[in-house]
């Protein structure tokens, strides 16, 4: 058991995961133990979803840019927790996905949510598909060159989306209109 020092503006509900998580951790090889995580956490309640950021150097810092979905908040938390363990090399592999899928299951966050979550990212298919979650990575395989599509449809850079959007604006990823207060 680590004793990580977190500190921040996160609700508390949001510091007790955080705090527990990074506690419990178990990594066999850890180069640079935590020993003090800051936290930042923005609400956007205007969003679904949520998403963050983890930045392990020079200080370990988690960002949490929350949605409004509750479910999801509890996701990003512990998938920034599981970037602030492992360290800044792995990225989104296999050994990433490996560590995270059972920390969710402990938080009670369904595999058809935490795999979809994660379906953009193979490595997180290839280890859902380790776990036996065969028929959801299936799925998700299936759909994936439609979700990809999708997720650059929305895109500034897509002329033909910007012709579609007249009277609209772009903001991060949620299309308002023109004239909406900026979130």
């Amino acid at each position: 058991m680590q004793q990580v020092e977190v500190v921040g503006d996160a609700p508390s509900w949001a510091m007790r995961l955080i705090r527990q998580t990074l506690a419990d951790a178990d990594v066999e090889d850890i180069q640079n133990p935590l020993q003090r995580v800051t936290v930042e956490w923005n609400n956007r309640p205007r969003y679904l979803h949520s998403d963050g950021l983890t930045y392990n150097d020079p200080k370990d810092v988690i960002v949490i840019n929350a949605g409004g979905s509750h479910k999801d908040q509890v996701w990003v938390v512990l998938h920034e927790c599981v970037h602030a363990i492992i360290g800044c090399g792995h990225g989104h592999d296999k050994w990433f996905f490996r560590y995270a899928y059972p920390l969710y299951l402990k938080a009670g966050i369904t595999p058809a949510y935490f795999v979809w979550r994660d379906a953009y990212y193979v490595a997180a298919l290839d280890v859902a598909d380790e776990m036996g979650y065969t028929r959801i990575t299936g799925r998700l395989r299936n759909m994936r060159e439609r979700y990809l599509r999708n997720f650059r449809k929305y895109s500034k850079e897509n002329a033909q989306v910007e012709d579609d959007m007249k009277g609209f604006k772009l903001v991060g990823k949620l299309v308002l209109p023109q004239g909406y207060p900026d979130v």
